[in-house]
């Protein structure tokens, strides 16, 4: 297993694929959802982990109902102004526990990559309408990023047994 400190950057002008937001779980970690990518054809997934409020942001902008309203609504009307739009978002490196982004604009002179944390992009990207990309071996660290997390924390899995074990099942579609 890599160390989870080690940075693994990853070339991405080849090679990508395009994923989409497919929908959001629950993690060990209460504190950190899980929103799920799923490639077109369904053979690659990645959970990428968000804070609670990012994750509240990215299922309220995807339910139009009603007068639609976004956190990143200013944000939108102030890049159109300038003529800058985001074109997509590339998952690019696992640095500590954390998953980090390129969100690439379009619109000026040339197009311009801002890194960010994928937890503090992902519904602005949303709300952006932009494409998801990966490459495979960013997918694979994901992976590796949530498997060593329930290793360094076994306290975590106890934690999320006893939470959901107190709330009874309704729907017995869902596990």
């Amino acid at each position: 297993m890599k160390p989870l400190d080690k940075k693994l950057s990853v070339k991405y002008r080849e090679n990508l694929i395009e994923l989409r937001p497919y929908g959001l779980a629950a993690s060990l970690d209460p504190g950190r959802p899980v929103l799920i990518f799923k490639s077109q054809c369904e053979k690659h997934t990645v959970g990428v982990p968000l804070s609670p409020l990012e994750a509240g942001i990215s299922i309220a902008q995807n339910h139009h109902q009603g007068t639609f309203s976004s956190p990143h609504g200013l944000s939108m009307k102030v890049m159109k102004v300038l003529g800058v739009k985001p074109v997509r978002c590339i998952f690019k490196e696992i640095r500590g526990h954390f998953l980090y982004v390129d969100v690439e604009f379009d619109g000026c002179e040339k197009r311009v990559r801002v890194e960010s944390r994928a937890d503090e992009a992902i519904s602005f990207c949303i709300r952006a309408g932009v494409g998801f990309y990966s490459s495979v071996e960013t997918i694979q660290a994901c992976k590796e990023l949530e498997a060593s997390h329930l290793q360094t924390d076994p306290g975590a899995q106890q934690t999320a047994i006893s939470l959901f074990g107190r709330i009874k099942n309704k729907h017995p579609y869902l596990m």
